[in-house]
């Protein structure tokens, strides 16, 4: 398939990475506001909580993925794994992938599409998914899902797993990986490879 990059993808995105085994990331495309690329939402004790990670100034929907720039100003990223710690620190499966995020939140990269790219790799080598990444512009090619899964279009049709606020709310379908690996654990590709049939 071929997708943008996004911040900690949702699961929308690796169920369809499942389903087609490999993931193309559009380098060659401009920034999008309103998108995943450098947002991620995740389910705390107040609710769905989006970490979002802060660009530097000059930024819009002309400019080129790979040139835009990460804003180091406030620490953001110690906020982000707070807010992670904080929501997953009670799920199963904390201690077995926690070590990793908190290095890959905490790796600098100046270029947004770097930072992702790092992430996108991690979670391919656990799920077994192949990575490439386009070599120029692609105007169109079969399974193009770009500007497809979005904050304001999330399913809400995934089978429902036990999440650590369970007792507090209902289920909240397409969250972030990380609700899903720090919940289901080494069931992840399993749970993936059942919701790709249902998307």
């Amino acid at each position: 398939m071929l997708i943008e990059t996004q911040y900690f993808p949702c699961i929308r995105f690796w169920a369809q990475a499942q389903k087609y085994g490999k993931v193309k990331l559009e380098k060659y495309e401009n920034y999008q506001k309103r998108s995943y690329r450098n947002k991620c939402l995740i389910l705390a004790a107040n609710g769905i909580l989006p970490l979002t990670i802060p660009l530097k100034k000059g930024k819009n929907n002309k400019s080129p993925i790979s040139k835009v720039e990460i804003s180091y100003e406030e620490n953001w990223q110690i906020n982000h794994i707070r807010s992670i710690k904080s929501a997953y620190t009670s799920s199963p499966y904390y201690e077995y992938y926690m070590d990793d995020i908190e290095e890959l939140i905490n790796s600098k990269h100046i270029y947004l599409y770097n930072f992702n790219l790092n992430i996108i790799k991690w979670f391919c080598k656990v799920l077994d998914i192949t990575l490439l990444e386009s070599e120029e512009y692609i105007k169109e090619m079969p399974n193009d899902l770009r500007h497809v899964i979005l904050p304001k279009s999330r399913i809400d049709n995934l089978t429902s797993y036990i999440q650590v606020f369970s007792e507090k709310y209902e289920f909240q379908s397409d969250l972030s990986i990380l609700d899903l690996i720090f919940c289901k654990g080494p069931e992840v590709k399993t749970y993936l490879k059942k919701a790709s049939t249902n998307i």
